[in-house]
This record gives C-alpha cells, sequence and structure tokens, in this order.
C-alpha cells in the first residue's frame, strides 16, 4: 500500500487535482443522496399537540447544535491550512486528498440542517406537526454527514498530528 502511496504522490499535478474533484464530486453525489432520501408528506393545516411541539423544539435545538459545529469544524480546517503554510510536511498532499471531501459533506450537513429547519417552519406555519417523522430522518442524515465529514477532518488532523509529534514537521525558515 505504501508504494501504491508513493506512486500515487509521484504523478503529475493534473493527476491528483483530478483525484481530488473526484472524491469532491463522489461525495456530494453521496451526501446530497442522504438529504434527497427524506420523504415528506403534504402538509394540511391541523392542531399539533404540545408533545408535537416539545419535540419539534428538540428538532431544532439539537439541529442548531450540529450547524454550529459544522461552521466550527469548517473553521477550525481553514485554521490548519493556514498553519501548514507556515510548517512544511512532506507529502502534505496525501493529507489534503481528505479535506475536499470532509468540506463537501460537511457543507451538505449544513444544507440538512436548513432543510430541516425549513421543513419545520412550514409545519409550525400549517400548525400539523404530524410529520415529525421526516424533520427527524433529515436531523439523522444531518448527524450522518457531520460525522463523517468530522471523521475525514480528524484524519487530515491525525496526520499533521502525528508528524508534529514525529519531528518530521519543519518551519519553512529553516528550509531556505
Amino acid at each position: 500500500m505504501l508504494d501504491e502511496i508513493s506512486t500515487w504522490i509521484d504523478k503529475p499535478a493534473t493527476v491528483r487535482v483530478s483525484a481530488l474533484l473526484l472524491a469532491c464530486i463522489l461525495s456530494g453525489v453521496w451526501a446530497n443522496s442522504l438529504i434527497e432520501s427524506v420523504d415528506y408528506k403534504k402538509v394540511v393545516p391541523s392542531c399539533s399537540t404540545e408533545a408535537e411541539r416539545r419535540v419539534a423544539d428538540q428538532f431544532i435545538t439539537q439541529s442548531s447544535n450540529l450547524e454550529t459545529w459544522a461552521l466550527a469544524l469548517l473553521g477550525f480546517i481553514t485554521a490548519i491550512i493556514v498553519t501548514t503554510r507556515v510548517h512544511r510536511l512532506k507529502h502534505a498532499e496525501i493529507a489534503f486528498a481528505l479535506l475536499g471531501p470532509a468540506l463537501v459533506i460537511l457543507l451538505f450537513s449544513l444544507r440538512a440542517a436548513r432543510l430541516a429547519r425549513m421543513r419545520l417552519t412550514n409545519l409550525y406555519a400549517y400548525d400539523n406537526l404530524h410529520d415529525l417523522v421526516s424533520v427527524g430522518s433529515m436531523l439523522l442524515q444531518q448527524w450522518s454527514l457531520f460525522f463523517a465529514g468530522l471523521g475525514l477532518a480528524a484524519l487530515f488532523t491525525g496526520t499533521f498530528l502525528i508528524s508534529i509529534v514525529a519531528g518530521t514537521v519543519k518551519p519553512y525558515d529553516e528550509h531556505k
């Protein structure tokens, strides 16, 4: 496997960029398919119970919390990218190959949060919270996307952490 990675690193930049774009597109297609798999029922005016309102409030709170964490994680990734511009890491492109799909998946997690919020707003507008299953399903998809993006971002960050602990990361000034 290490030989395959070495061979991949030695390929021209266009092949590596193409592989990154393909990984981003595939992760976007996967994330979008999760979001689109949520089935919505037609909403008609009705009268919601107090229990349904409490559940709906919990759903929106959980979705908002995930949205906040996803935005924080995107900020963290940006900080890591800036840090890697200051410190040199041999074969950093391997770690960055994980970053593209992580960003795409986290952006789709934010999209799922927006769609869940829109759906819940629509249900509140009709005072019909009987289709909370669809909002719950979107929340589950949002969780799945968030943790997939978090896992890829953790692998990305772990690459640098291991390199720092191993002493293989050097400031750019030392290489002049």
